[in-house]
């Protein structure tokens, strides 16, 4: 069964949100974002963000270019929904 669920978050003074599938794999667990403001996507690396384990969340493929206050945001936003529903 997907899990799907919403996230809410704040970037530069503005409310954002955005759709979060989750898929879980034998070695992590995938979370990809979708419905996500077109704009801040090219802030981002890619709309995946990977766990290995409770309260380690990383964006696959980041780098020093992309937006680590905003990738920040976000994953303090999927962290928080994951702790409310285990």
């Amino acid at each position: 069964m997907a899990h799907i669920f919403n996230i809410y978050f704040t970037y530069n003074s503005s409310m954002h949100n955005a759709i979060v599938s989750v898929r879980k794999t034998n070695f992590f667990t995938e979370y990809t974002l979708t419905n996500i403001d077109e704009e801040l996507l090219r802030f981002l690396p890619g709309n995946k963000i990977l766990s290995t384990g409770p309260g380690h969340f990383i964006f696959q493929n980041s780098d020093s270019v992309n937006s680590s206050l905003l990738m920040e945001e976000i994953i303090r936003a999927v962290s928080e929904h994951v702790q409310v529903i285990s």
